[in-house]
């Protein structure tokens, strides 16, 4: 079997640490019969998380409230498909898992304010979810297995049905166990109603660290190596930053034209979580969250002595007055 390096662990060491952070964001509680907002084929049992009494359940009128006041827009119907496929990278002819038959999977586009209806169907040989990440939405549509919904069996489906309150560049996801290093992801871009400008071109990358198939690897079996405690060391020139949550950090000079928003997702390699979204307006900025970001500020020429002394300083503001606040 194929020792991966520290690179390639990085992913698949996240990825497991990240379904238990992503858990954090749903509460306990007990749905009413009939009255949750997903629907399943074959998985109509009704899901009853484990928690302390006096939770608010996904079904009670504050919840159907909350929901409602998120948000009127259109209806928008997407259908996946989590599937075993053979895939192409780069020359190399691997078997994995994925959103139908491409890696990323077809990328969702909807406008804030509109309400998603989302329908998964498992045609994989294990149980799956789907996570909607960094979306504020209803808890019992998070996608989180034995938390807020019970897994998606092989040969069901299911319906994520929520209203999109925020606009950025997000991306979906399997929550259940090592399938996202397999290839289930894809982007989920929300535009702007109230976008004030407008943009040449677009572009939408997904960066990901890539396991499955490579010589004879898998993200299991990834995970298997790091948990018994063995990487080889990451063999890398000094000269190369060795952070790769950092990169996109970085700005370069301006190259070429059109400009346009730049969404790039960097897929398990971060440090910190499961992933990052960026979005830019300039293809030399980016962010590692999901809201629009703009060109750092220049840093003004220094004065010359003529300059000096022919100036009449500026008063200093206090440092408490909302007018010294830099924007």
């Amino acid at each position: 079997m194929h020792t991966p390096t520290r690179r390639t662990l990085l992913g698949a060491t996240i990825a497991a640490a990240g379904s238990g952070i992503l858990a954090a964001c749903s509460e306990p509680g007990t749905p009413k019969p009939g009255t949750h907002p997903g629907t399943s084929n074959h998985n109509s049992t009704n899901f009853t998380p484990h928690g302390p009494k006096g939770y608010i359940n996904p079904s009670d009128p504050e919840v159907i409230a909350a929901e409602k006041a998120r948000g009127t827009g259109p209806l928008r119907t997407f259908a996946l498909t989590a599937t075993e496929t053979t895939l192409d990278l780069g020359g190399h002819t691997i078997k994995t898992w994925a959103y139908g038959d491409t890696l990323p999977g077809k990328e969702l586009r909807l406008t804030a304010g509109d309400t998603l209806n989302l329908t998964l169907a498992n045609h994989l040989p294990a149980p799956t979810t789907l996570h909607s990440h960094g979306i504020r939405m209803r808890c019992d549509m998070d996608g989180v297995p034995g938390l807020t919904q019970h897994s998606i069996k092989p040969g069901a489906d299911f319906t994520y049905r929520f209203h999109i309150t925020h606009p950025g560049t997000y991306w979906i996801h399997s929550h259940f166990g090592m399938q996202l290093d397999r290839g289930l992801y894809a982007p989920l871009i929300i535009e702007d109603p109230k976008e004030p400008l407008t943009y040449d071109k677009e572009w939408t990358i997904i960066l990901d660290d890539w396991v499955d198939g490579i010589d004879t690897s898998t993200p299991d079996d990834v995970l298997a190596q790091l948990q018994n405690g063995k990487h080889t060391p990451m063999n890398m020139d000094m000269g190369e930053n060795t952070d790769p949550h950092n990169p996109n950090h970085k700005t370069h000079p301006k190259t070429h034209k059109p400009t346009g928003p730049n969404r790039i997702l960097h897929a398990p390699t971060a440090p910190s979580s499961t992933a990052q979204a960026a979005t830019s307006t300039t293809p030399t900025t980016s962010s590692t969250d999901a809201s629009p970001t703009h060109p750092p500020p220049t840093t003004p020429a220094p004065a010359t002595a003529s300059d000096s002394a022919s100036s009449t300083p500026a008063p200093t503001p206090p440092s408490a007055s909302p007018s010294a606040t830099t924007k």
